[in-house]
């Protein structure tokens, strides 16, 4: 995901299409040059590892230094040794690119040492490590929709360089490691895809003139979701592995957390588990019960919260629209001539109902992650839950005792509950 501790509202009502709420004819584009594709690094299962590398302190002028160094960005040995006991085989660790791209010098040294270390730790308990250069809101200077919009801009020139300090770094390591260029593109409008293309092809360029060997990661516009990838046509590199993302539907899987969910709580799924005649009157009642709403608010919200709930019941999103979605994906990839093992499912996730969130109930949250999971993985799909832990209500551990993973997730997912 991106930014805090999500996306941007305006971002996560644009991605309702793209992340699986749509079912999208494969690519008809023609395979590209005819090259032996491979699948340069087995993932199978794992997990987001949000909180080590990313969200660096930033007063609005400087980074503190050294940064990453409060408890919060912290994990144990321990911890490390508990995810690979549940069964993960390796994590997708975000990094922060905007303190990369604000340092220099004696920094980008110590920022490449940490960097190193983090992942040197995460190998020493045999797990494979996704480097995800995650872009936030933390630095206004380096936002997704920055870089987007900067594309000839020196901002993203700037993300090019780091592109290729960071591949640099990890060409140090003889394997068990991937580098992801560019999380969620916020790649939208007329004219993205040839845009977005341009821009992967100058990334992996400098990724390649730094790390000839190292597995790379690249997606489709449109924030990363299943639409962007299908729209896409792959790479001349036979060492790249296609990523996409899944939230659909998102009125289910961000409720409470983005419009027009903002006043759905325990929504089923899939719909036909619930009523729409009930769920109408719940949103009804959560918008008269919210006094952050002004008067002239409520009516407004109320027609905006009908509106989709209508549309969540009459619409197929059920276990049949994400089976055929990945399936489609699965096709993307058969025509193109790309491995299964090389697409990566990198993120899917669900906002709980627990502790101050609000979101869905463990039934309804834990038959999506196995459906999921199993579509992925009926596919030949590698796949990456969101999140270990952190803030927006999909954490699978409180911070309270990270090495107590939330048993019925760990059931949904396949791994070890006992």
């Amino acid at each position: 995901m991106t930014d805090d501790p999500f996306d941007s509202v305006s971002t996560m009502t644009r991605r309702g299409a793209a992340l699986g709420l749509a079912s999208v004819a494969a690519c008809s584009q023609p395979a590209a040059a005819q090259i032996v594709r491979l699948n340069p690094l087995p993932l199978r299962r794992g997990i987001g590892v949000h909180h080590m590398l990313n969200w660096a302190e930033f007063d609005g002028e400087d980074y503190r230094w050294p940064p990453f160094t409060r408890h919060d960005y912290q994990s144990s040995n321990e911890e490390m040794a508990n995810l690979r006991r549940v069964g993960f085989d390796f994590v997708r660790l975000t990094v922060a690119p905007d303190i990369f791209m604000a340092s220099d010098g004696r920094r980008s040294r110590e920022l490449a040492a940490i960097l190193t270390d983090r992942v040197d730790r995460f190998r020493a308990h045999d797990l494979n490590v996704v480097v995800d250069l995650h872009p936030t809101s933390r630095n206004p200077a380096y936002t997704g929709e920055r870089l987007w919009n900067g594309a000839g801009s020196l901002v993203f020139r700037r993300y090019v360089e780091v592109v290729g300090e960071v591949a640099a770094t990890l060409a140090h390591f003889d394997a068990g490691v991937a580098f992801e260029l560019m999380n969620e593109p916020q790649a939208w409008g007329m004219g993205a895809a040839q845009r977005w293309r341009a821009m992967n092809t100058r990334m992996i360029a400098a990724a390649r003139s730094a790390a000839p060997r190292l597995p790379l990661i690249v997606s489709g516009h449109m924030s990363g979701g299943q639409a962007g990838l299908l729209e896409s046509a792959p790479f001349d590199d036979e060492r790249l592995i296609y990523t996409f993302h899944y939230y659909g539907p998102s009125l289910f899987t961000h409720q409470t957390v983005i419009e027009p969910a903002r006043h759905m709580s325990k929504l089923p799924w899939p719909p036909s588990a619930g009523s729409l005649d009930a769920e109408l009157a719940a949103a009804r009642e959560r918008v008269r019960s919210d006094r952050a709403l002004a008067a002239s608010e409520r009516v407004r919200a109320t027609e905006r919260a009908e509106r989709a709930l209508r549309e969540y019941f009459s619409e197929d999103n059920g276990q049949t629209r994400i089976q055929a979605d990945f399936e489609a994906v699965a096709r993307w990839a058969d025509t193109h001539g790309v491995p299964r093992g090389a697409i990566l499912l990198g993120e899917f996730g669900v906002v709980r109902f627990h502790r101050q969130y609000r979101g869905a109930l463990d039934e309804h949250r834990t038959l999506w992650l196995r459906t999921i999971r199993e579509a992925a993985e009926a596919n030949g799909f590698g796949w990456s839950v969101w999140t270990y832990r952190g803030d927006g209500g999909m954490a699978l551990v409180d911070e309270e005792d990270v090495l107590a993973f939330d048993l019925p997730s760990l059931r949904a997912l396949g791994l070890n509950a006992d």
